[in-house]
């Protein structure tokens, strides 16, 4: 098949490399694309996991060495729907005429064809008749979507601060009753019958069953087969170069439970991948087992949180359902949600805001249900940010909006006034330049504080010392540094 197959030659001076009868095909890489190279191998393709409806093409691309003179390669593309299409996009690769290295690329029509359905789709390469390597991209409307359960219909616009799950809340399509033959939107469908049930229906859990608060009419089951396993792919290079320095955090939260005593169950699983076949790292939750929902119906929240590690280019979001008797699979999910944020785990951030972090530092809730929190802003650089206001936050309690009033800790009064405590290293471990920058820092930090905050010091070498009880006095505090 002309202009589909390139060889690279392998000379050296004028002398050609000779490889072992025994050597075996080796997979170097392989990816989706949006171009490839018009002569050979280079230059290397980018890889795209996402493709939008209107993009003219999507290419298959892989590189191998070690072929052998006759070698054949064979191509299987997935539809979402789990339909192979037939034939494949570019018919059959012409086997090998000679040993060496080489690369391969496959075309397929996106925009105008339709052949090119919406959803999760899977890329199956066949050497010799031997699965040599998979690959999974997504067909998505150019349009944002999701929300905070993850609904609102359509594809969503891969971001910071958004659920990237697609019909996480089981409302796309709004189906009615409890069908095993619909396929939600968004999701792939790859093991039993993974679809949604509408709260209400007799035997499954109601609008009034421990769940979402914010629930809609519909949370996925597992039809009526001993395990149900669907999943989503989810492009994030976007954040690609927060993710490799370590600062991109996740947070994966979902509702999870089961019927009465029985310990039918679901749990959801993220696999974050640094290409389609190497995986950087999991993370799970659930399951929620009818002992945790006191042998009631319903669902629970679960979450879990960390860093997304470096290298991650795509999340696959797998749910899978499970039953342990009776003739249904009552695993039941609902609000399923998958957030990126800049900054450590449990705070916050924007790109569009320049790289900010939030750190919350202290919850108190002693006059409950006005509670206070303690909160850091820092820049790209980990410089505070100062002189926000009320406008610059937005806090939300199951997606409502609530009223906040902000003002900087030490501002004076009561409520804002802290209590610190400096600990002086005197020890013989520093040296006399060490201790004078340990000092100097200290009563730096001291001269931003409020007028109304408080200050103790103490020191250390082989015991501790009270220098300075607690005071606002300055120059008192200053003195008890120095001595």
């Amino acid at each position: 098949m002309s202009g589909r197959l390139a060889r690279i030659a392998l000379l050296v001076s004028l002398g050609v490399i000779s490889l072992p009868c025994s050597a075996q095909v080796r997979l170097v890489r392989a990816f989706m694309t949006k171009s490839v190279p018009s002569g050979g191998c280079t230059p290397t393709p980018t890889p795209t996991g996402t493709f939008l409806t209107t993009d003219q093409y999507a290419y298959l691309w892989f590189e191998i060495e070690n072929g052998a003179t006759g070698d054949i390669a064979r191509s299987e593309w997935v539809n979402p729907n789990g339909n192979l299409l037939t034939p494949p996009p570019g018919g059959a690769w012409e086997p090998l005429e000679s040993r060496g290295s080489y690369c391969f690329s496959e075309r397929f029509a996106i925009a105008g064809n339709s052949r090119a359905i919406e959803g999760n789709w899977t890329v199956r390469v066949y050497w010799n008749d031997v699965l040599l390597t998979t690959v999974t991209f997504i067909i998505q409307a150019p349009s944002a979507g999701g929300g905070g359960g993850g609904g609102g219909g359509g594809a969503v616009t891969p971001a910071y601060g958004v659920n990237l799950i697609r019909n996480g809340d089981a409302e796309e399509g709004n189906p009615a009753g409890c069908s095993p033959q619909w396929v939600p939107p968004g999701w792939t469908r790859t093991e039993g019958e993974f679809t949604t049930c509408r709260y209400g229906t007799p035997d499954y859990p109601s609008a009034s069953s421990p769940g979402p608060p914010n629930r809609g009419n519909n949370f996925f089951w597992g039809g009526n087969v001993a395990r149900s396993v669907a999943t989503q792919t989810i492009d994030v290079t976007f954040a690609a170069a927060d993710i490799d320095r370590g600062a991109v955090s996740y947070n994966l939260s979902g509702y999870l439970g089961g019927y009465s005593s029985q310990d039918d169950n679901a749990r959801v699983r993220i696999t974050f991948r640094s290409s389609p076949f190497a995986s950087a790292g999991q993370a799970t939750i659930g399951p929620v087992m009818a002992a945790e929902r006191q042998n009631v119906t319903g669902l629970i929240l679960k979450s879990a949180t960390g860093t997304v590690p470096a290298g991650t280019r795509t999340i696959v979001v797998e749910v899978e359902m499970n039953r342990s008797q009776g003739s249904a699979n009552d695993g039941y999910a609902d609000n399923l949600s998958l957030v990126l944020a800049l900054g450590a785990p449990g705070g916050g951030g924007g790109g569009a805001a320049g790289g900010l972090q939030v750190n919350i530092n202290q919850v108190i809730d002693t006059a409950c249900p006005n509670n206070k929190l303690i909160v850091s802003v820092t820049d790209a650089q980990g410089q505070p940010i100062t002189g926000l206001t009320s406008s610059n936050f937005t806090l939300k309690e199951n997606g409502v909006a609530r009223t906040i009033t902000v003002a900087p800790v030490g501002a004076g009064g009561a409520g804002g006034a802290i209590s610190l405590v400096l600990l002086i290293d005197t020890s013989s471990s520093l040296s006399n330049t060490d201790l004078t920058n340990e000092k100097n820092a200290a009563k730096q930090l001291v001269s931003q504080l409020g007028a109304g905050d408080m200050v103790a010091v103490y020191s250390f070498a082989s015991d501790v010392y009270l220098r300075q009880n607690f005071t606002t006095d300055r120059n008192a505090i200053n003195a008890a540094i120095d001595g």
